[in-house]
């Protein structure tokens, strides 16, 4: 990684606005902070996916036409091409591996990457791009994913991920807080926003 890659904030080298919709830049998005536990056995647990299901890293130019159907599913991250896949994701991987493609049999239904949001002080890594195709979602999935991602994070020697969610993923927010995740409290109205979305979340167990 070059300096001037490493040291360029995070949407400087991604969001450069004319390729989002207005939609997507400023929905209202909460954010949540997780210490990396060094002690945890991150790499096996990712290893007990079931089959058929499998997990790997992106190969270029093999994976970027079904990575770029399975972005442009969710229908919330902007629209995908081959050629901003790899400027805006796969070349701003903290290493080139550092990313999770989830299949069933030979069809990607998932995936997962990682984002430096370093600062000076501190080691911070971004999870970014989570997604599972609906008609897999709801089978304990996404757990193995993260497993796999938070890996990457360890062995590049991380202290901590960030992450951000819209909202209304009453379902994702649920597996955040699952996985010891906090709520990320920048502002006052970051607080209001966490305060609607627990009273939505409601009582719920891991």
């Amino acid at each position: 990684m070059t300096q001037a890659h490493a040291t360029r904030p995070f949407h400087e080298k991604v969001w450069n606005k004319t390729l989002y919709a207005f939609s997507f830049i400023y929905r209202k998005q909460l954010s949540l902070v997780h210490q990396l536990d060094y002690t945890c056995p991150y790499s096996e647990r990712a290893r007990r996916i079931p089959p058929p299901y499998t997990m790997r890293s992106p190969e270029k130019p093999v994976d970027l036409d079904a990575l770029a159907d399975l972005l442009n599913s969710d229908g919330d991250f902007g629209h995908w091409t081959t050629e901003r896949i790899d400027r805006d994701y796969l070349q701003q991987l903290i290493r080139p591996d550092a990313a999770t493609l989830l299949f069933h049999g030979k069809e990607l239904i998932g995936n997962c990457g990682t984002i430096d949001g370093s600062s000076r002080k501190h080691k911070v890594g971004l999870i970014m791009w989570m997604i599972i195709r609906t008609s897999h979602r709801g089978k304990g999935l996404a757990k193995y994913l993260w497993y796999r991602t938070l890996n990457f994070f360890v062995e590049e020697h991380y202290e901590k991920i960030f992450l951000t969610t819209d909202m209304h993923r009453l379902p994702a927010i649920r597996f955040y807080l699952c996985r010891k995740l906090l709520p990320g409290h920048e502002s006052l109205y970051s607080y209001i926003q966490w305060r609607i979305t627990m009273k939505r979340l409601g009582n719920f167990s891991c």
